[in-house]
């Protein structure tokens, strides 16, 4: 027959024991039994701790573990983590009870909070990591091991910063192409950190290569993200002079690198094969196949013009019915860019032609945009762009519109789009030849150089966009600002950042900067925590349209990634920033930054009417704030404030009611008022110029301070969020408030 026990007092008793069988015993049964009565064990905490510390005790590590299930049980992790590394041994990581889950959870997580900050720190910084720490961590690891779970063990390695753990699970998995498409899939997807994403990509292609047979596709795409064009080049060339399967596998690394790779990572791969030794043609007939890939992307680009070519299916009906229904210039702009749009890449200008009487009617920037669709409707047409956009090219005889002609050359840019050759020096040519020539040739030129030469990084181009920007023409500063950007594409360069933000702190143009915000978030494209220091700076300055680069900084340089400090960050400032721009950026920024996470859009939804609802909370109370001020105010203009303004701190409701009523009380004409004559003293001997913008802020800082027990009483969570924006609208507020004041103090006199 079983017995139940219902008190765990007779057992604690054992502890008092002098002998050492007593505590042993008593240590066995209340590890068996702290599940149930650790509340009553608790109270005695102290004895079996002492037991632990007790040196000559052969039993500290049972100890330990009861220590560190009974702190467990009552919610302290770090001490329940404390003892459970003292239990050693007895600590069984194999154990599928909830209580050894949580522990290694919560040991990972310290863990791994170690090992990130030694791996930042680049041993400046002394991390000590307890050894019983990672005893246990590495105990997980052979439990996957064993069990055969090396996708867990990868991405705990990843997020431990173990990249001996994260080798040695793809060796145990036998290189198999699938744990390796694994690695990599969580490597871009999870790590968030440029610096270690690096050294884990560094490990996949030297896994990669070590195969039996060596997968160079793949490998080649990491050596992308690792900007290592000089290892893709050495690739190239011993592919190029092997058998014919390694020869054809060289043109499709070609072909994938024009899709994957930026003009100047392009750009170095073929300087590094120039330098080399001559490739041997395996085939005669492919050498205009290997000329044309070694120039690249040509080939690309024209089966994607004859795919878009054969494949158009817009109906230009619609377009004429469009054209016809209203006729505004307005309506003629929209149509112009809607044919673009349809006929994009597709070559046919057959509208334009069928309705060039119409399309003469544009004038100015019209003229601009109805030239530049033709970039757009002709895009990737590359080898016959000049002669198709001849007629909207700057020549030597006047005769073109500026417009037109500026519209000319952003059209080029259009169409050698990242793949600029021969047309970016034409380009330069004449954005240096512009002392004649207009604001709206100089922006045409400066983005159509832009966007051919993108993510070259040529530092001419670059100089060159720069000297337009300093002219402090506003049209094609604008443009300057944002070709600039367009060039340094994804560089993270320091030097172009330093120039960008120092010139857009300095110049009262807001088109300059507003191409400048622009121009600052394209550097920092995917630059992950590097762009950290830059957003925390933007984010300092006054400027509200610097805030919003900030916001759109945080975009794109974690774009795609849900970086979850990111998302946070933006989703304070979208309902924190007092200016709609900004909040409004904001929001348009968390779409790139949830970009191709398809798991996240079903909260869309959710996230929007939670938006909606807190905006409109805080519309509510700032209305509330509003009318209590009012009321407070009207409060202070009655006859028995003079005696109140005495005590500051006791009637601080009146005495801010006076200050707001200051202007007021000056002009009502009562001077013969005893009240008054003593009002007006006490009040001009307390400020002396209301109207200035200083004492402005001092009084709306006060009524916030007076009214800090009405936010609590209707339990607003951040008082400083509504108290920031208070303060940022405080000339309006003040405007309005003093206004309706002056109606009520009228009539009061």
């Amino acid at each position: 027959m079983q017995l139940s026990i219902t008190s765990a007092g007779d057992v604690l008793s054992l502890l008092d024991e002098n002998t050492e069988k007593g505590p042993v015993y008593a240590l066995h049964r209340l590890n068996a039994i702290v599940d149930v009565f650790w509340p009553e064990i608790s109270d005695k905490i102290s004895k079996v701790e002492s037991l632990y510390e007790y040196e000559n005790f052969k039993h500290r590590e049972l100890a330990a573990l009861v220590s560190s299930k009974v702190y467990y049980h009552l919610g302290s992790l770090d001490n329940a983590l404390t003892y459970a590394l003292g239990a050693g041994r007895l600590f069984d990581v194999n154990d599928k009870t909830e209580y050894v889950e949580t522990i290694i959870a919560h040991c990972i997580d310290k863990y791994t909070k170690l090992q990130v900050e030694k791996f930042q720190s680049d041993g400046t910084a002394q991390i000590h990591i307890d050894q019983r720490l990672e005893a246990i961590v590495n105990r997980m690891f052979q439990r996957c091991f064993d069990d055969k779970k090396y996708k867990q063990a990868i991405g705990i390695a990843l997020e431990t910063r173990r990249i001996d753990i994260f080798e040695k699970a793809i060796k145990e998995a036998n290189h198999s192409p699938e744990m390796l498409t694994y690695a990599f899939k969580i490597t871009m997807q999870l790590l968030q950190n440029r610096k270690f994403r690096t050294v884990v990509l560094r490990i996949l292609v030297h896994l990669y290569l070590n195969l039996q047979v060596p997968d160079f596709i793949s490998v080649c795409q990491y050596l992308i993200f690792l900007d290592d064009p000089d290892q893709v080049a050495d690739i190239l060339q011993t592919l190029v002079r092997g058998t014919t399967d390694q020869m054809l596998m060289a043109y499709q690394i070609g072909f994938d690198l024009y899709e994957s790779a930026t003009q100047q990572f392009l750009n170095k791969i073929q300087d590094a094969l120039r330098v080399q030794a001559p490739i041997p043609i395996t085939f005669d007939k492919q050498q205009g196949i290997i000329k044309d890939e070694q120039q690249g992307g040509e080939i690309t680009i024209g089966v994607h013009m004859q795919f878009l070519i054969k494949n158009n299916h817009a109906d230009l009906l619609i377009l004429k019915q469009i054209k016809d229904a209203v006729r505004n210039s307005v309506c003629h702009t929209a149509t112009v860019i809607a044919n673009g749009y349809m006929l994009s890449g597709t070559t046919s200008d057959q509208f334009f032609r069928d309705n060039l009487e119409w399309l003469a009617r544009a004038t100015n920037w019209a003229k601009f945009t109805a030239a530049t669709s033709l970039g757009v409707i002709h895009k990737g047409h590359i080898k016959e762009a000049l002669n198709l956009m001849s007629a909207y090219l700057p020549k030597d005889s006047t005769g073109n519109s500026p417009y037109a002609e500026g519209g000319g050359l952003y059209a080029l840019g259009l169409i050698h789009a990242n793949h600029g050759g021969d047309i970016i020096d034409y380009l330069i040519n004449q954005l240096r030849s512009n002392s004649t020539q207009t604001d709206a040739v100089c922006h045409g030129a400066c983005l159509g150089l832009g966007l051919a030469a993108m993510g070259t990084a040529r530092s001419d181009v670059y100089e060159l966009l720069k000297t337009n920007l300093l002219l402090e023409d506003t049209v094609a500063g604008e443009a300057a600002g944002l070709a600039m950007g367009f060039v340094m594409l994804s560089t993270g360069s320091a030097q172009a950042i330093e120039d960008m933000v120092q010139y857009a702190q300095e110049t009262q143009h807001e088109k300059i900067l507003h191409g400048l915000v622009i121009d600052i978030v394209l550097v920092q494209y995917g630059r992950l925590e590097e762009a950290d220091a830059l957003i925390e700076q933007l984010q300092r300055d006054k400027d509200p349209i610097l805030h919003r680069s900030a916001m759109y900084t945080v975009a794109m340089a974690y774009c795609g990634t849900g970086n979850s400090a990111a998302v946070r960050k933006l989703l304070h400032v979208a309902v924190s920033d007092v200016n709609d721009d900004v909040r409004r950026s904001t929001v348009k920024s968390l779409g790139f930054l949830m970009f191709c996470i398809d798991e996240q859009m079903k909260n869309i939804d959710r996230f929007d009417a939670l938006y909606d609802d807190l905006r409109a909370e805080q519309r509510d109370l700032k209305k509330k704030l509003e009318q209590k001020l009012k009321q407070k105010t009207l409060i202070a203009t009655m006859g028995n404030v003079s005696e109140g303004i005495r005590d500051f701190n006791e009637r601080i409701q009146e005495y801010i009611g006076l200050l707001a009523c200051f202007p007021l009380i000056l002009n009502i004409q009562r001077s013969g008022s005893e009240f008054m004559r003593n009002l007006q003293h006490r009040s001009l001997s307390t400020i002396s110029d209301f109207n200035s913008v200083v004492h402005r802020n001092q009084v709306l800082n006060h009524v916030v301070l007076a009214e800090i027990n009405f936010f609590q009483k209707e339990k607003v969570k951040d008082f400083n969020l509504y108290m920031k924006i208070l303060m940022n609208e405080q000339i309006q507020f003040y405007e309005k408030i003093t206004s309706e004041l002056h109606e009520a103090a009228v009539t009061f006199s």
